[in-house]
């Protein structure tokens, strides 16, 4: 295995990676999960291995999933208040 293929298969773990703390955040909307998903997709939007349809797309989801985090953390802070008042 050459070092471009080596590129490759490690670009295409850490898409496989990405999509699955995308499953594991639609279960639960943690923000964690939201941040970690934004970092797997900034890391692979400049990831030499990652071909320039795949790259472009993540670059782009990055700033979503950012969106995505801060909008999880605004939700859990309310749920958060509303529990500390009905105790």
């Amino acid at each position: 295995m050459d070092d471009e293929d080596l590129q490759r298969s490690e670009a295409d773990r850490m898409l496989a990676a990405a999509i699955y703390l995308m499953s594991c955040h639609a279960r639960n909307h943690c923000p964690r999960l939201a941040c970690m998903v934004g970092r797997h997709l900034e890391l692979l939007g400049r990831h030499p291995g990652a071909g320039e349809h795949v790259s472009d797309t993540c670059k782009r989801l990055s700033n979503a999933w950012e969106a995505i985090r801060q909008h999880d953390e605004r939700t859990v802070r309310v749920h958060n208040d509303v529990a500390l008042k009905l105790h």
